[in-house]
């Protein structure tokens, strides 16, 4: 227990907010459960602004809310007519594609949709670009992400591709400042990559290959920390062509396995959740 000082309602879990904000000064609550456990709450006092200082924070509360509101039925306008659909399976196949987004699949396993919608999809491909391009906590979420979940992603990552297609139907294009922007942010982390891997910059290798070679070798090994390569990966897809020998795929296998045997593998830590140490707040 301890004294959680002033707060505000949308500071604390519902719950929680309810039971307070339903108190007078020096009532007590009823045992409260949320997330993190059982709480009893004592309000000592209550402190109401005035509204000048308020002011400001209600209108702009208004204003997000009512853009919040138009982009909403924006995007039902466009969604409620494609008729989106999940496809059969597909949410075990989101939960194997998260466990191993570099997983090989033939053209034809990349091209079957996971979301099914009026003119197009969203395929396996697809999301396995995307995850391949998120943290490892977030493929362990995905993984473990129950099917209502795992509906409410792929319909999110669907919407977002609905409104990218409908943005290129209108003929919208992002402004020239914002792509300037982008530019020179993928120029900047291509050249962060490079000097980590010693191909560029003071002491850079007369011969990259060799030195990216030995890199991905020592990744392999556990000896180097991966370089994410972050949104330049999209850009790198898109622009160079790339296909699966499917001859070297045993040969691939054989060597990353004699490479990590090399190497004993600690066993993965397991998350903790922290009891909260403050339940008595004084809103």
């Amino acid at each position: 227990g301890g004294d959680l000082g002033v707060f505000t309602r949308e500071r604390m879990l519902p719950a929680f907010s309810d039971a307070a904000f339903s108190l007078d000064p020096g009532e007590i609550s009823q045992p409260v459960e949320t997330m993190f456990g059982i709480h009893v709450i004592r309000v000592d006092a209550r402190e109401v602004p005035a509204f000048e200082d308020l002011k400001e924070s209600f209108r702009n509360a208004i204003m997000n809310e009512r853009i919040a509101r138009a982009e909403s039925t924006y995007v039902s306008g466009i969604e409620e007519p494609a008729a989106v659909t999940i496809a059969e399976g597909a949410l075990d196949i989101a939960r194997s594609i998260a466990d191993d987004p570099g997983a090989s699949l033939p053209s034809r396993a990349t091209n079957k949709p996971m979301v099914e919608y009026v003119g197009g999809a969203f395929t396996v491909g697809e999301f396995r670009e995307f995850m391949q391009n998120q943290s490892p906590a977030y493929r362990a979420q995905v993984a473990e992400a129950t099917d209502g979940q795992l509906e409410t992603a792929l319909r999110g990552l669907t919407r977002g591709k609905l409104l990218v297609e409908r943005a290129r139907t209108e003929g919208l294009e992002p402004p020239a400042a914002t792509i300037d922007s982008l530019r020179t942010a993928t120029r900047s982390e291509i050249a962060d990559a490079a000097r980590r891997l010693g191909v560029l910059g003071e002491g850079a290798s007369d011969d990259p290959q060799t030195t990216i070679r030995t890199a991905l070798i020592e990744m392999l090994k556990g000896e180097r920390d991966v370089i994410p390569l972050g949104q330049v990966g999209f850009a790198l897809s898109e622009r160079f062509a790339s296909r699966i020998n499917d001859d070297a795929v045993g040969e691939a296998s054989r060597r990353i396995e004699e490479a990590r045997t090399q190497v004993p593998v600690a066993p993965p830590a397991i998350p903790s959740v922290e009891e909260p140490t403050d339940s008595t707040p004084s809103p």
